[in-house]
């Protein structure tokens, strides 16, 4: 049994009924609900939000890119974020970043000046622990108390996960855009969502 885990038993039987069978360290966050800051991103963040993303440039049709970026390239996209008002943000979850998001031009001609894209980044083995919801709770706020009207995301399709978290914020489906992308060898349809603010 690991040592937190036998730290954690000490406690008595109650807390150690409410362990699921299959211990792990992410089960035992969720049990003492380890906090979860949301905040703005800062240069130094840049080598942790490169490592989440590379592993999702690397494995997954819901990045875009398809090359790995650097500290330098994460770094340059939070002070082009900074310079077009947008806002850039890191999940902080104990000593790691558990996720980013942000938001970028939806447009880059003036009359779309009040609409954006917004996208959302989970650290690898946290999906599904709220990092999500937290980040697009704060960006969604941040956005609205900077006068924007419509948030669009674009959903590299199929993405479940996606669906349930944009569903969640009351994104309503505005249409699909078939076979588009192009990742690992094969077409991605790709769904607009988009949000009233």
């Amino acid at each position: 049994m690991p040592a937190v885990l036998r730290k954690v038993g000490a406690r008595g039987p109650k807390l150690r009924e409410r362990l699921p069978r299959r211990s792990s360290l992410r089960a035992v966050a969720r049990v003492f609900n380890i906090k979860m800051d949301v905040r703005d991103a800062v240069l130094d963040d840049a080598a942790e939000i490169a490592y989440i993303y590379n592993h999702y440039i690397a494995t997954s049709h819901a990045v875009f890119e398809s090359e790995p970026v650097d500290s330098d390239e994460i770094q340059r996209r939070i002070i082009l974020a900074g310079t077009e008002g947008m806002p850039f943000l890191a999940a902080q979850k104990n000593e790691h970043l558990a996720g980013f998001a942000y938001a970028q031009p939806f447009l880059r001609d003036p009359a779309f000046d009040l609409t954006a894209e917004i996208r959302v980044c989970v650290r690898p083995g946290l999906l599904e622990q709220g990092v999500g919801t937290a980040l697009y709770t704060s960006l969604i706020e941040r956005m609205r108390s900077r006068g924007f009207k419509t948030l669009i995301a674009l959903v590299a399709m199929p993405n479940d996960a996606a669906a349930r978290l944009h569903e969640h914020f009351g994104f309503r489906d505005a249409g699909r855009l078939e076979g588009v992308a192009q990742k690992f060898g094969r077409r991605i349809d790709i769904d607009c969502r988009q949000l009233a603010l």
